[in-house]
């Protein structure tokens, strides 16, 4: 067995979507190398309104219906997604950042996350022990 050096320290591996203030999607480095996103151009979007979840099919067809552009840049990718948010009333007045995960729907495969804050535990209840 060999050891493989790992040199890129503070990178980013875990794959993770945000939903951004200005209503973009946002995706992570982690998520680009995990999903190979910048090997495509486009997305198609859906929701989940009973689980709250967001889904991403990558596409390369420009002309598939919903089709939106995916722009990968330093490493991560944002798609613009102000009218699909207001559209299913999804608030993005505050950033949300969850883990992406791929799920297969309707014979589709589509990377999803949260689209509420989900990765915050409840606060405890501070209680006077004097």
């Amino acid at each position: 067995m060999a050891f493989k050096r790992f040199t890129d320290v503070g990178g980013a591996y875990r794959p993770r979507a945000s939903i951004r203030t200005v209503g973009q999607l946002g995706l992570n480095k982690g998520s680009v190398r995990r999903y190979g996103i910048d090997k495509y151009g486009y997305a198609v979007l859906y929701y989940d309104d009973e689980e709250q979840r967001i889904g991403i099919e990558l596409i390369n067809d420009p002309n598939t219906d919903g089709a939106v552009v995916i722009h990968v840049r330093d490493g991560g990718g944002t798609i613009a997604a102000k009218s699909f948010l207001n559209c299913f009333e999804i608030d993005y007045s505050r950033k949300v950042t969850n883990d992406l995960e791929v799920e297969v729907v309707d014979g589709k495969q589509l990377l999803t996350f949260s689209s509420v804050k989900t990765s915050m535990k409840p606060k405890e209840p501070k209680t006077d022990t004097k």
